[in-house]
């Protein structure tokens, strides 16, 4: 043994702490001597030490480790547990999760950071200088990667990071996903897999008439044998309705002394600081709770800490929060498979098994229990379906279901003109060429792509997109080569206007359709977009019908300078490159090579979404009124949160800056959860320094010395008490 390694078992040994499985299977693979490894197991493993174990290595080596996590409150659960654990040793354990528009100075003294993505991200972009400190890099929930709002930014943090620190150790924590390897190979990583759980889990998808009957059953029937339960809900609303419902057959199972231990806790000094909502305290005498992001976070740690010590019985939650909860019961029902941002779609086999993988309590149960709702035969085929492989026993021929994982796919090119931005800043000014070629050859995108064949021609373009290029995004190498060749089909346009191109295609096999690409907008306002008689103009996996690529080829060279207009914005494709120069964020020098403007450089830092950014280019120099001024706020709230608050969000603003009024009070004069205006009130001070920098650049002095003045009403009406934000 190493030093170093003699070391961490020392720090373990102290904490009364010995590897288990898994965790002697990462020590064994080189976790100690500083091996790159992704860890791919299931909820309740212990992944989560397999990670303190790397940071307690670079530690012991004399330098740092940082622990990236998904959500504030696993950054605070990791790093109250880690400075607990280790306390004995005088181990300086940091945690951050926003202050984005600082460079994190005071964090230069600490062991351990554990951050948020979004915090680890805004730390590269402002170059910290003790980032050069660091030995290890922990990434955990790395399947988040895929996410559609924050996975691209996650991709290019951890490509910066790999790039710019080439002797730092990666241990990557990942649920068990389809294909690891995939993950693993692109983070030159060692993966260590394993399926063992500590507590065995049956899985059940049910077909009900009575879901709310079902339901009930469920979770009566695990309480009265001793188990707790926890129930996933698509909506807040209906997190709350299935909490009521539920509460009266709950009560009834609690001992005497249960409900007097519910009634001090709830009572006790140390939760006076937790304000909690009227019907979620009596449903908490009741036994159970409800559990949702409207929560404020100390009502949410209480809820969490009741269910962990057993004095509640039952949580009715959204799935939204699965990811962020650490709460295994014997018992997971899921009432619903259709995802919370639309109903029409369902969630992914990675988002139902992390929620169902929490069933079974280690040192408790025997075996969990995850259990989907369905209500009718087809929904619960459908489930079946996308969630289990059908497998025969080879003995006795009877089929059982295992899970189905889906591969961990990139979401880079969602996010891809803000990580163009931050890679020139990062590269200190780069050609197109070599940004293709060279930066983001190296992302999970372009790896993916290569691995795949079902991949389109292109993975990514950056520089001007023509018609071509955007079918090429869109479709298959050898379509796009039979089209090329006119062997794929006989294509004649009949229709060509300023917002769409159309026309007959009659493939060689025989039959006829009509496609077009329109960017005719529709009674909703939604563009139009591809069209095709054959009813599948685009796939899932976002590949157009043989059709349309023939139609895109063929009228890319008959009506090049319309296709190359209509074709990529019926596609939803812009040039990245161009985005970042029609905003005056980027300029080409005399030697072609980009680099950022004194604005751009300002919106890296400031750590702001480029959709974010053009609005308010676009409409600071509109606004005149304090009223115009804080319709604005609350849109770019919205947006930079992704929360839909509507008009709620600029009067909740102006509460925060104009009164002293407590977020209680504001939560229900607005009848908005008292967790949503928190989020406002931790966003505020960001967005308004961010909203004041970019006036002040652009030279609208009249609404900086606005914003200036809001910025100090703030602060004179809000106190540190009340942010309740642990900022770094």
């Amino acid at each position: 043994m190493t030093l170093a390694q003699e070391s961490v078992m020392a720090w373990l040994r102290d904490a009364g702490l010995e590897p288990r499985e898994l965790q002697q299977k990462a020590i064994d693979a080189g976790l100690l001597e500083g091996t790159n490894m992704m860890i791919s197991s299931p909820t309740g493993s212990g992944k989560t030490l397999i990670g303190e174990m790397a940071a307690l290595r670079a530690v012991s080596n004399g330098q740092k480790a940082i622990f990236m996590v998904p959500l504030r409150s696993l950054a605070l659960q990791v790093g109250k547990t880690i400075k607990e654990r280790y306390a004995s040793r005088g181990l300086n354990v940091e945690i951050s999760t926003s202050d984005f528009e600082t460079s994190g100075s005071t964090l230069e003294s600490c062991d351990v950071l554990v951050a948020t993505y979004e915090r680890t991200d805004s730390l590269l972009r402002h170059k910290a200088a003790w980032l050069s400190d660091i030995g290890t890099v922990v990434v955990d929930e790395i399947q988040n990667i895929s996410d559609s709002m924050r996975g691209g930014r996650l991709e290019g943090t951890l490509m910066r990071l790999r790039k710019a620190f080439s002797d730092v150790q990666f241990v990557i924590l990942s649920a068990t996903v389809g294909q690891p390897n995939i993950l693993a190979d692109w983070l030159d990583c060692k993966l260590v897999q394993s399926n063992h759980r500590p507590v065995p889990l049956v899985t059940r998808v049910l077909k009900t008439s009575e879901p709310e009957k079902t339901v009930r059953d469920l979770v009566m029937n695990s309480i009265q044998k001793s188990g707790q339960v926890v129930v996933f809900n698509r909506t807040r609303r209906e997190a709350v309705a299935a909490a009521q419902r539920l509460g009266p057959h709950v009560q009834r199972q609690l001992r005497h002394s249960e409900k007097e231990s519910l009634a001090n806790e709830v009572s006790s000094l140390e939760n006076w600081s937790a304000s909690l909502p009227r019907d979620l305290v009596s449903l908490i005498h009741s036994g159970l709770a409800y559990h949702h992001a409207g929560l404020d976070f100390e009502s949410r740690h209480l809820v969490e800490r009741l269910f962990k010590r057993g004095i509640l019985k039952a949580i009715s939650a959204t799935t939204t929060l699965a990811s962020g909860m650490n709460l295994p019961a014997r018992t997971v029902v899921l009432t619903s498979i259709a995802s919370p941002a639309d109903y029409k779609e369902i969630l992914s086999a990675n988002e139902i098994h992390q929620m169902l993988g929490r069933a079974g309590r280690p040192g408790y149960d025997k075996e969990g229990f995850g259990i989907i709702i369905t209500r009718s035969e087809g929904e619960r085929q459908t489930a079946l379906d996308a969630y289990f492989h059908r497998i025969q026993d080879p003995e006795n021929d009877e089929h059982e279901r295992m899970p189905r994982f889906n591969p961990v796919r990139s979401s880079l090119s969602t996010n891809l003109a803000e990580q163009v931005l931050v890679a020139i800043d990062f590269l200190g000014g780069a050609a197109v060429s070599d940004l293709e070629n060279t930066f983001f050859a190296q992302s999970y995108l372009v790896h993916n792509h290569v691995r795949n064949p079902k991949s389109p021609v292109r993975p990514l373009v950056l520089s001007e997109l023509t018609a071509q290029a955007a079918i090429e995004k869109h479709a298959m190498s050898e379509t796009v080569h039979a089209a090329m060749q006119g062997v794929l089909a006989s294509t004649e346009i009949r229709e060509e206007s300023e917002q769409t191109l159309g026309g007959l295609i009659q493939p060689r096999s025989g039959g006829g359709y009509t496609c077009r690409f329109s960017i005719r907008p529709q009674k909703s306002g939604v563009m139009e977009g591809p069209m095709c008689s054959c009813g599948r103009p685009i796939s899932d996996e976002g590949i157009l019908c043989p059709h349309l690529v023939a139609l895109g080829i063929t009228a890319s060279k008959l009506a090049q300078s319309k296709a190359d207009f209509i074709i990529p914005l019926a596609l939803g494709e812009t040039s990245p490159v161009a985005t970042l120069s029609k905003l005056g964020l980027i300029e080409a020098g005399s030697d072609n090579r980009l680099k950022l403007t004194a604005l751009g450089s300002v919106v890296c830092k400031l750590y702001l979404r480029i959709p974010t950014v053009r609005e308010l280019l676009a409409l600071l120099p509109t606004v005149e009124t304090s009223q115009e001024m804080l319709d604005l706020l609350g849109h770019i709230i919205m947006l930079e949160s992704g929360r839909n608050l509507g008009e709620s969000a600029s009067r909740v603003a102006a509460e925060l800056i104009l009164t002293s009024d407590t977020c209680e009070t504001i939560s229900a004069r607005n009848d908005i959860d008292v967790g949503d205006v928190r989020l406002v009130l931790e966003m505020l001070d960001w967005v308004l320094i961010s909203i004041s920098t970019i006036a002040e650049i652009s030279n609208l002095k009249t609404v900086g010395n606005g914003i200036h003045r809001m910025l100090n009403e703030l602060h004179s009406n809000r106190y540190e008490g009340e942010k309740n934000v642990n900022k770094q």
